[in-house]
């Protein structure tokens, strides 16, 4: 079980995170407990990085073909708990997504501490 002040320590990474991204213009896109790594020291490692529509458009011959790929290649179990409700209604996947998450992430820390 993490202290109060683990978990902040931890927040405060994952935010810096997604700072660095939204700066960038970009987004994780598939940010939950599976791909959230904490180092003993409490450094903080994220994978899994989401590809956005625009690249796999590219790739596929249909935005449809794409989305199907992202959507069976991407969502993992568990992992739906964490997409945004903007999200699932099909908007379009950006930062905002992520912080939702984000806040998901919290609450279960919060609820499972």
């Amino acid at each position: 079980s993490l202290s109060y002040d683990k978990l902040i320590i931890i927040i405060k990474q994952i935010l810096e995170f997604l700072a660095y991204l939204c700066d960038n213009n970009t987004y994780h896109g598939n940010l939950n407990p599976n791909n959230i790594f904490i180092e003993e020291n409490l450094k903080v490692k994220i994978s899994d990085f989401q590809l956005n529509r625009n690249i796999f458009s590219s790739i596929f011959e249909s935005s449809e073909d794409a989305v199907e790929y992202q959507e069976n290649y991407f969502y993992k179990e568990n992992s739906h708990n964490y997409i945004s409700p903007d999200i699932i209604l099909g908007g379009d996947q950006d930062i905002k997504g992520d912080m939702w998450a984000l806040g998901t992430l919290i609450l279960n820390f919060l609820l499972n501490k």
